[in-house]
């Protein structure tokens, strides 16, 4: 799963920006960079995790993820 299908299986920009405590503005950031801030990555596990999905923070932010 990408930061892009995990973001859209949160429920879009405004759903993941609440579930992180964020704005919406971050959380398009993140997408257009395809990059999830290394703080977060712990956070978006453990988001992941109570909802459910198979997202894996780190390699979804790897260079080659990307492509």
């Amino acid at each position: 799963m990408t930061l892009i299908d995990f973001i859209a299986a949160l429920g879009g920009t405004y759903a993941t920006a609440r579930a992180f405590s964020t704005t919406p503005q971050a959380i398009s950031n993140w997408k257009r960079r395809q990059r999830l801030p290394a703080a977060r990555q712990l956070e978006a596990f453990r988001i992941a995790r109570a909802k459910r999905l198979a997202f894996d923070p780190v390699a979804a932010t790897r260079r080659e993820a990307r492509r």
